[in-house]
């Protein structure tokens, strides 16, 4: 039986151990041989045949295609690249290469961890694996080869850490994680780093287990991790990726690590907060209420509050403008301009009143911005709106064509 012959045989057989020993046997002449055959047993096969012989034929490529170039390509061919229990593939796989060249293994680690790519698989699928992850992981530990930047290496790594968590891990799985230091300041900036911190998150939390976020928190607080640059990242996250609703794993990090007030990004904070999604506009606003503000800071946060959709924030406005100082009026004021605008009729009563209060102390184009934003509030509202800033002019009233519903 040739040399091909006898790695079929393994692989068809789905005897990984044997198939390993097999192949290690092989001379340069039988190597070349299995090389050759690989890409046309592929061909005559149905994807459910190359799914149930992927592990073998991944260990088969890796014994016997030369150059590590050859050998990248092989392994991440789109219907090898997702064997069935892809941590114990990669120990297969790791174990054939290392008959192989310092030089040469540190090459292939460096074209594994670069081409990834974000997996098909998503949620939980993930927690067994990302594709091509635990290979690449593995390779670049044993060569110790600068781990490049590329964001599916941080997405595995997260699914890694929450997947050996689950498993019962302790914090110092990751205090000792040899990829820790370069990797935690790139979770902040990579795509597709939520999905593992919310899976993580919303199922080891809910198991007393470890998780990502507690524990990047914990290593903080025992000086591990620079607690500085955690919230760096949190608030680099938070400007490019704030709108998004997946922000949530970043702000209760950002709440473990307990900021004082002195460290509080009050600027960025206001500046987010009328596009945030619901997670960070939260946060923002409970943290901007624990600092004083200037008086232009104080008029954009209670602006943006007013402009958002939800009730609470619009309740948190009119808060905070209730104790507004009289330097403060003009950013107060044109916040409860938008109020104005409210069809709950109990807010938009309470904006009115509070204008009137702080109507002394408006200049003369906030008072303008008042009168033009009072032309759409009932009449009695808008009356008492004109006897402390002046005229207003109702809004003219509605035209409907037949049919067509009213848009007040």
């Amino acid at each position: 039986m040739n040399a091909w012959e006898q790695v079929r045989k393994y692989v068809e057989a789905g005897d990984d151990a044997g198939l390993a020993a097999h192949l290690g046997s092989l001379g340069d002449a039988g190597r070349r041989a299995v090389a050759g055959e690989l890409p046309r047993h592929l061909s005559g096969r149905s994807r459910a045949e190359v799914a149930d012989q992927a592990s073998g034929l991944r260990v088969a490529g890796a014994a016997c295609f030369s150059g590590a170039a050859q050998v990248a390509a092989w392994l991440n061919r789109r219907d090898l690249r997702l064997p069935r229990r892809p941590r114990a593939d990669a120990a297969r796989v790791a174990e054939v290469l290392r008959r192989r060249d310092d030089r040469w293994r540190r090459d292939l680690a460096h074209r594994l961890v670069t081409g990834l790519r974000p997996g098909e698989r998503r949620g939980w699928q993930n927690v067994d694996g990302q594709p091509g992850y635990d290979l690449a992981a593995r390779l670049a530990i044993e060569t110790g080869i600068e781990v490049p930047e590329n964001d599916a290496f941080v997405v595995g790594w997260l699914w890694d850490v929450c997947h050996r968590f689950w498993q019962g891990g302790r914090l110092g799985l990751l205090r000792d994680d040899p990829f820790l230091d370069v990797l935690t300041p790139r979770v902040f900036a990579a795509e597709g780093a939520a999905a593992p911190l919310i899976h993580d998150w919303k199922w080891n939390s809910a198991y007393n287990k470890h998780t990502v976020i507690s524990a990047l928190a914990d290593l903080a607080a025992e000086g591990r991790l620079d607690r500085r640059a955690l919230l760096d990242g949190c608030v680099t996250r938070f400007l490019t990726h704030g709108h998004d609703r997946d922000i949530e794993p970043f702000t209760v990090l950002w709440e473990r690590l307990r900021p004082e007030p002195a460290e509080l990004p009050v600027v960025d904070l206001v500046r987010v907060l009328p596009v945030a999604a619901p997670p960070l506009a939260r946060l923002a606003a409970g943290e901007l209420g624990r600092v004083p503000l200037d008086v232009d800071l104080f008029g954009e946060a209670v602006g943006a509050l007013a402009f958002r959709p939800e009730r609470r924030h619009v309740t948190t406005a009119l808060q905070r403008i209730a104790l507004a100082r009289p330097e403060e009026a003009d950013g107060a004021l044109a916040a409860l301009a938008l109020v104005f605008g409210q069809q709950t009729p109990s807010l938009r009563d309470r904006a009115v009143r509070l204008a009137l209060k702080l109507a002394p102390h408006a200049s003369p184009e906030t008072s303008g911005v008042v009168r033009a934003a009072a032309a759409g509030l009932p009449a009695e509202l808008r009356d008492q709106i004109a006897g402390a800033f002046g005229a207003v002019e109702a809004e003219p009233p509605e035209v409907l064509t037949p049919g067509e519903p009213s848009r007040r």
